[in-house]
């Protein structure tokens, strides 16, 4: 009997396990769509508070990790999902993107450095910088980007404090985090990257308010 009880544990763990390796993170960006319908303020406020209130659902849900809107406008999410398709449909349903306030930008990533921690939704909001790295099209695998910008982000790392970090589909093609840096600072940084210079990699620059403690060591 207990050896009976002790495979059903097993099992009950490994299929556990197996539910959480299952799961992808994938990085959401919302961009201020700039064809978005002239709405009166009260239309605006109505989807403002339906869009709190699925952000509120995506969290309570577990699908939410982390969430915060970009200065100027648009915003982040951090989703864990079973697949591409899971994520994008959760993001479908946010009644700001069903009024085609936002362009949406799903994309998997794997994660490099630091950890998305759940915090107190009352948690106070900081700012930090958001870096998107993203090679020219038809460029995602070469080799040579990857080692350049490798290069790039060794000899600049001692200036750069990344709290998270993740990569989509090369080592060159990803986003990071960081603190203590200004727009102006990164833009200023990036510029003398070569990839940049000779046009094999675009790099965007936003400040993120974001929950303090969101991402932790």
């Amino acid at each position: 009997m207990k050896k009976l009880i002790r495979i059903q544990l097993i099992t009950v763990i490994m299929l556990l396990s197996a539910t959480v390796f299952s799961q992808s993170l994938f990085l959401v960006q919302l961009v201020t769509n700039p064809n978005r319908a002239e709405l009166s303020q009260d239309e605006v406020n109505q989807i403002q508070k339906a869009h709190l209130g699925h952000i509120r659902l995506l969290n309570n849900q577990g699908i939410l990790l982390a969430a915060g809107p970009f200065e100027g406008g648009g915003g982040l999410f951090i989703l864990q999902a079973s697949s591409l398709a899971d994520a994008k449909s959760a993001i479908a349903g946010d009644p700001a993107v069903k009024a085609n306030r936002f362009v949406v930008l799903v994309e998997p990533y794997t994660p490099s450095k630091g950890y998305v921690c759940q915090v107190h939704e009352d948690a106070e909001l900081i700012m930090l910088g958001f870096v998107k790295i993203s090679p020219s099209s038809g460029r995602e695998q070469d080799f040579q980007i990857q080692k350049m910008h490798r290069e790039f982000m060794a000899k600049k790392a001692a200036n750069i404090n990344i709290v998270y970090e993740g990569w989509n589909t090369s080592l060159a093609d990803g986003f990071f985090v960081c603190s203590g840096q200004t727009v102006e600072s990164l833009e200023s940084l990036f510029a003398t990257h070569p990839m940049v210079k000779d046009g094999s990699i675009t790099v965007d620059v936003k400040n993120l308010w974001i929950a303090e403690g969101a991402f932790c060591d």
